[in-house]
C-alpha cells in the first residue's frame, strides 16, 4: 500500500513531472480505496488543466479523510522522499500489482474449472502484458527520432535490404526485405504455393539464427519440418524413403543441415482452433523463450476461429489484429489466405485484390499483399511447370508489380531464377502477362 502512496506524493509535489507519471500508471495498480479516489482526483484535475495541491485534496475529501491523508504525506516528508525518483516508486508500484495479480490469478482458477478457455486465455495474455510491461510502451516520436530512422537507409547500397530475407533475392529487392510492424498477406487459390512460400520464408529467416514462429492450421510440425528440411538441402522428398537413390552429395548435404535445424530458433504451432486469443498468448510464451522473436508467419487466416456473426466479420477482426501484433511486438507478421474462385472463371485467371475470400479488411489492413499464380496449374506446360509469379497487388510503401521465380515441386524450394538459363528465358514472357 505504502507504494502507492509515493506515487501520489509524487504527482503532488512534482508538478513537472506530472504528466509522466500518469502516463506510465495505471489506474488498475492501485487498491479500491482512498488511495484510488485520489488518483482519480489528481487524473481529473491534470485533464482540466487544474493544479494540485494538498489543501486541494483535504477539501475535497473532508475531515474523515483528512487525518489519513495528513499522516500519510508527513510520514513521506519526515524520511525525505525524493520525487525525482518517481521512475523507481512506479516500478515498485507495477511489481506489487504484478505479485497480487499472480496470486490472485492461481487462486482464481484453481478454484473455477469450467470458465470458458477464451476467458482464460485472455487472462493469460493480460497478466504476461504485466509482467513485460509492454503497454507502458509510448507511440510518440519527435520529427528528429522518425528523420533518423528514414535518413539510417538512404545511403545503403541499392543491392541490400532493410527488412529480414523472404529467401527469394528478387522479391527482397522489390520489397526491401520484410519490415517490423508490417502486415505481409500472401494470397492463392489451392496448389499455387501458399504454404510452400511461407514455410520458407520461416525457415529461412530461422536458419539465419532470427527466432521464427509458424503458426500451422493445416500441417503437423513433423510434415512441416520434413518440407523446410527438403527445401533447405534441395534433396527430392521422394528420396528421403529411398536412401539407396540418394548420391554422397546428398547424403552430405542432409547430415550438414541436420546440426542446422537441431540449432536453429524456430517454433511451430499447429493448433487446430487456433484463435487470436489463443496466439497472443502462444506468441508471449515464445518470447519468454525468444525474447527477441523476429518473425511470425500463420498458414492460414479462413482456417482460424473467433467470434462473429458470418464470416466477413471473423475474418476482418482477425486481420485487424494481425496489423496491431505486428506494431506491438515489432515484427513483421506474415499470413496466407485463401482466394475465391471468381478468377478462375475469367480467361486471365491471374488473381486480383477483389478475389480476396471473405472479408474486404484484408486488403485494407495488410500492409503488402502478394498473390501466386502458377500457370502450369491451368495450362499444363511441362517448361512452365517450375514458373511462379508473385503478384505484387498492393505495396503500402512501394511500387506494385510480379516478380517471376523458380519453385521447386520437388524440394518446396523458391529461387532466384538464374540468369542466361533456359528457364529465364521462357520465364521472361510472363513478365508481361
Amino acid at each position: 500500500m505504502i507504494n502507492q502512496w509515493f506515487i501520489l506524493f509524487c504527482l503532488v509535489y512534482n508538478k513537472d513531472k506530472r504528466g509522466d507519471i500518469l502516463s506510465k500508471v495505471l489506474r488498475k495498480y492501485f487498491s479500491a480505496g482512498l488511495s484510488l479516489q485520489i488518483f482519480d482526483y489528481i487524473n481529473e484535475l491534470f485533464n482540466q488543466d487544474t493544479e494540485v495541491d494538498l489543501n486541494l485534496l483535504l477539501s475535497k475529501f473532508g475531515k474523515d479523510s483528512y487525518v489519513e491523508i495528513t499522516k500519510k504525506f508527513k510520514y513521506l516528508q519526515d524520511n525525505s522522499i525524493n520525487t525525482e525518483h518517481y521512475e523507481e516508486y512506479i516500478q515498485n508500484l507495477r511489481n506489487e500489482f504484478v505479485k497480487d495479480s499472480i496470486k490472485n490469478f492461481v487462486t482464481s482458477w484453481s478454484n473455477n474449472k469450467d470458465i470458458k478457455e477464451t476467458v482464460f486465455v485472455d487472462d493469460i495474455d493480460s497478466l504476461l502484458n504485466d509482467l513485460s510491461g509492454s503497454h507502458q510502451a509510448s507511440s510518440l516520436t519527435t520529427a528528429e527520432e522518425s528523420l533518423n530512422k528514414f535518413i539510417s537507409g538512404i545511403d545503403k547500397d541499392s543491392n541490400t535490404i532493410d527488412g529480414l530475407s523472404t529467401g527469394i533475392e528478387d522479391l527482397d529487392l522489390q520489397l526491401d526485405g520484410l519490415k517490423a510492424e508490417d502486415y505481409y498477406l500472401i494470397a492463392g487459390r489451392p496448389s499455387m504455393g501458399k504454404s510452400g512460400i511461407a514455410g520458407f520464408i520461416a525457415q529461412t529467416n530461422a536458419l539465419a539464427g532470427i527466432p521464427t514462429l509458424l503458426f500451422s492450421l493445416e500441417m503437423s510440425d513433423k510434415q512441416i519440418i520434413g518440407r523446410m528440411f527438403t527445401s533447405a538441402t534441395l534433396v527430392d522428398t521422394w528420396k528421403f524413403k529411398a536412401a539407396r537413390f540418394r548420391n554422397d552429395s546428398e547424403n552430405k548435404r542432409i547430415k550438414e543441415y541436420v546440426e542446422k535445424f537441431r540449432q536453429m530458433p524456430l517454433l511451430i504451432d499447429n493448433t487446430a482452433d487456433l484463435c487470436v486469443q489463443k496466439m497472443r498468448a502462444i506468441i508471449q510464451k515464445a518470447k519468454v523463450k525468444y525474447p527477441n522473436l523476429g518473425l511470425v508467419c500463420v498458414d492460414y487466416i479462413q482456417k482460424m476461429s473467433g467470434e462473429g456473426d458470418n464470416q466477413n466479420l471473423l475474418v476482418g477482426a482477425i486481420s485487424k489484429q494481425f496489423k496491431t501484433i505486428a506494431k506491438q511486438y515489432k515484427i513483421p507478421v506474415v499470413a496466407c489466405a485463401q482466394l475465391s474462385r471468381a478468377c478462375e472463371s475469367r480467361d486471365n485467371k491471374r488473381p486480383e485484390l477483389s478475389d480476396l475470400r471473405d472479408s474486404g479488411s484484408l486488403e485494407q489492413d495488410a500492409d503488402v499483399v502478394m498473390m501466386l499464380y502458377r500457370d502450369y496449374y491451368y495450362n499444363p506446360n511441362p517448361e512452365h511447370k517450375n514458373i511462379c509469379e508473385i503478384l505484387i497487388r498492393k505495396f503500402r510503401n512501394g511500387e506494385t508489380g510480379k516478380v517471376v521465380v523458380e519453385y521447386d515441386l520437388g524440394t518446396q524450394a523458391f529461387k532466384t531464377i538464374k540468369p542466361n538459363t533456359q528457364l529465364f528465358n521462357l520465364a521472361k514472357k510472363f513478365y508481361y502477362e
